[in-house]
């Protein structure tokens, strides 16, 4: 299936079990959907005003990182360029590639808390390493304040959590959904670390839009 979105990015879904309607043609809109953990994650890519559409300037040296970082075979580079959401009605492994960064998300939502969990990564850029870094300094600190457990390290950042109850896996999915389209052009837009604790702050205090 392809999902209609309403933002200029293609997301294909391969249902395994429940994802979709029986009935669903080829395209499939956010509401016909399912698979409760992917909706909540469209949730937040689509409300209003985290989807970042201006044009972030970028020097010549930021573009020229930008492609050495998404040249690594080790990085980005191994994604195939293909947004994709594999979903069941409990369960979303979802990969979007926006640009120079990847992120991947992992998630499983039942009645049982002890089954759930979600797992996040994001990597990449095509701006310079410290406003990458920024970025990520950014999101591991509204991830953190979510509750989640993460490991950053440059422009990478790796995120997990578990065990938790139904409801509250699907909002932090779509806090993350949120945090996608937040963070996608961000990069350039970082300055300090200060600024970008603030950001975070202002973020998960939902000042941001």
């Amino acid at each position: 299936h392809d999902l209609a979105l309403p933002l200029p990015i293609r997301l294909l879904l391969l249902d395994i079990g429940g994802a979709a309607p029986p009935s669903a043609g080829r395209e499939v809109a956010p509401e016909q959907l399912q698979s409760q953990p992917l909706r909540a994650i469209l949730n937040g890519i689509l409300a209003p005003g985290f989807w970042r559409e201006e044009a972030v300037p970028l020097s010549g040296r930021d573009f020229l990182s930008g492609m050495t970082r998404a040249a690594d075979p080790g990085t980005i580079a191994a994604a195939t360029g293909v947004n994709l959401a594999v979903a069941s009605a409990e369960y979303v492994n979802l990969s979007l590639r926006f640009g120079y960064h990847f992120n991947m998300l992992d998630a499983y939502c039942t009645p049982n808390p002890h089954n759930n969990h979600i797992f996040f990564r994001f990597v990449g850029g095509a701006a310079a390493i410290t406003n990458r870094s920024l970025r990520i300094h950014f999101m591991d600190r509204v991830m953190g304040g979510l509750g989640f457990l993460t490991k950053p390290k440059g422009d990478l950042l790796v995120a997990r959590i578990s065990n938790l109850p139904p409801e509250e896996v699907l909002r932090l999915l779509e806090n993350l959904g949120r945090l996608i389209g937040f963070a996608r052009q961000l990069d350039a837009a970082m300055t300090s670390e200060e600024g970008a604790a603030q950001l975070a702050r202002d973020f998960l205090a939902e000042k941001v839009v």
